[in-house]
């Protein structure tokens, strides 16, 4: 059974408040989550077609999903969020432009679609969340910058290591031809790696 985590526990938990004001008030927070409907979609949906515009922020209570381009009919896993993580397509959900991606369930998700204008009351309403949601965006740039440097230096056998060392979690629970888009091989070559790793 997959690990949930609920919008308030995420909130509530987080440690990246100093000693003077560790926790979060979390009562005002619960009158904006109770506002939102908690929504599910089923494995294979799309949440967000690409050419549509992102306007909306999501969390993931439970679940997996794929972001990914697609262009001259081939597909490129781009990014992977999972319950406890906050997905937005941030030049589209920013200047309100058609996104260049796609978000598809690759297992049935249990979420929150927090529309922009609402997102921007919550942080104006809060600054602990305007804290919390300033260090969840700097979370997601590092690993992003991360996931660059790796596609663009390491070595085919790197890149794999590299993916099971530090998404450890995800690695039973996306396909191989995801795997290999996401870390940049042929899929073929890919399954030579794994086969030789096991040796």
């Amino acid at each position: 059974m997959k690990n949930e985590i609920s919008f308030l526990d995420k909130i509530s938990n987080t440690n990246y408040y100093n000693v003077k004001n560790p926790k979060i008030n979390i009562s005002p927070i619960q009158f904006f989550v109770s506002k939102i409907l908690l929504q599910k979609k089923k494995k294979g949906e799309l949440l967000l077609r690409q050419g549509d515009v992102c306007d909306k922020m999501y969390y993931f209570e439970k679940g997996l999903v794929k972001v990914f381009a697609t262009q001259n009919d081939n597909e490129v896993a781009t990014w992977f969020s999972k319950e406890g993580d906050f997905l937005t397509l941030v030049n589209s959900f920013n200047y309100g432009v058609p996104s260049h991606e796609s978000i598809e369930v690759l297992e049935d998700i249990s979420y929150y679609a927090i529309p922009k204008n609402y997102y921007f009351q919550l942080l104006d309403f809060s600054s602990q969340i305007s804290l919390f949601t300033m260090f969840e965006m700097l979370k997601n740039v590092c690993e992003y910058q991360t996931q660059t440097i790796m596609l663009r230096t390491m070595k085919s056998q790197d890149r794999y290591n590299y993916f099971v060392e530090h998404y450890a979690d995800l690695i039973d629970r996306i396909n191989q031809k995801d795997l290999a888009s996401f870390i940049g091989l042929d899929e073929t070559y890919l399954s030579k790696i794994i086969n030789d790793s096991k040796k």
